[in-house]
């Protein structure tokens, strides 16, 4: 028996790092005016959706449709970096993405990439419920 408390502690320790890099959730971004729920979507992504917006009816010129619920990106770990695209509704155009996480942080940079990094600006989110 205490083999296996051993053995269960030691997995605890090593999934650890992948526990604390973990995207998934609900976030708020830092001007207050939208939440985005990031979550599993198959074959290892992550996909973002745009849940909760301060203007529920804004449309997205681009595609004439609804902000509120759409997509707007995805992700999958790549070593210790969540990398992937993310799409802007103020103009149209999908990106590069890098996400990461540091406590109840989440920082997203979107952009284009330049030697293998992306280069662009980058959007801090807190977790949210």
């Amino acid at each position: 028996m205490k083999k296996l408390w051993i053995a269960m502690g030691m997995a605890l320790l090593l999934n650890m790092p992948l526990l604390a890099n973990d995207i998934r959730g609900v976030w708020l971004r830092d001007n207050g005016k939208s939440k985005i729920t990031l979550a599993d979507c198959g074959g290892g992504w992550v996909c973002s959706k745009i849940t909760w917006l301060q203007d529920p009816g804004a449309m997205d010129k681009f595609k004439n449709t609804k902000i509120l619920g759409s997509q707007n990106g995805r992700f999958k770990l790549q070593g210790s970096t969540w990398s992937g695209t993310i799409y802007n509704p103020e103009d149209g155009k999908t990106y590069s993405a890098t996400a990461s996480v540091s406590g109840n942080t989440l920082s997203l940079k979107g952009g284009y990439k330049v030697l293998g990094t992306v280069v662009g600006k980058t959007a801090t989110f807190t977790r949210s419920n």
